[in-house]
């Protein structure tokens, strides 16, 4: 990634309403913990988002926490309005995302419109696919309001995501 985005106490990147945005190979981290509303990238509806290739919640390698940890790494549609035909990775090389690190949840889909699809991702892993960068919850939520409107994984070849290390322990 070349672009770097961090802010210690607000929303880093507020993607509200745009239609047909592309977010390609930016670092983004470093937002308030625990303020469980602060989120690295927050998008709320729109449609057409391409998110490729971006490390949410590390540094600039993509194999090590930013020291900052974000509270969410990227929520979509933490409201009322619906993301639509979001692309969230890729099959080829280099679309895929990092997110780990960070405190709660890499990607919450919290309700999503049709058309999403996340492929292709890193979830609590490094960029390299083997150091544990844990989330602090789970590296991928879907919300029970998105359960119709988004695609995860696929069959072809790099569609898989890698979800592991996550830091919660479930209680007993």
């Amino acid at each position: 990634p070349t672009g770097a985005f961090a802010s210690p106490d607000v929303d880093v990147v507020y993607l509200y309403g745009a239609n047909n945005v592309s977010f390609l190979d930016n670092v983004v981290a470093g937002t308030s913990y625990p303020a469980f509303g602060k989120v690295a990238v927050a998008v709320l509806g729109g449609s057409g988002l391409v998110f490729q290739g971006n490390f949410v919640g590390t540094d600039a390698t993509g194999n090590a926490g930013s020291g900052a940890p974000s509270s969410q790494g990227m929520v979509a549609s933490p409201g009322p309005n619906e993301p639509s035909n979001a692309t969230v990775g890729g099959s080829a090389p280099g679309q895929g995302n990092v997110f780990a690190a960070n405190a709660y949840y890499g990607l919450w889909f919290h309700t999503a419109a049709a058309g999403n699809v996340v492929r292709g991702n890193n979830f609590g892993v490094g960029a390299d696919g083997t150091t544990a960068l844990g989330n602090g919850q789970a590296g991928l939520r879907v919300g029970y309001a998105a359960t119709s409107g988004i695609t995860v994984g696929g069959t072809g070849a790099g569609e898989g995501n890698l979800d592991a290390m996550a830091l919660h322990k479930p209680q007993k």
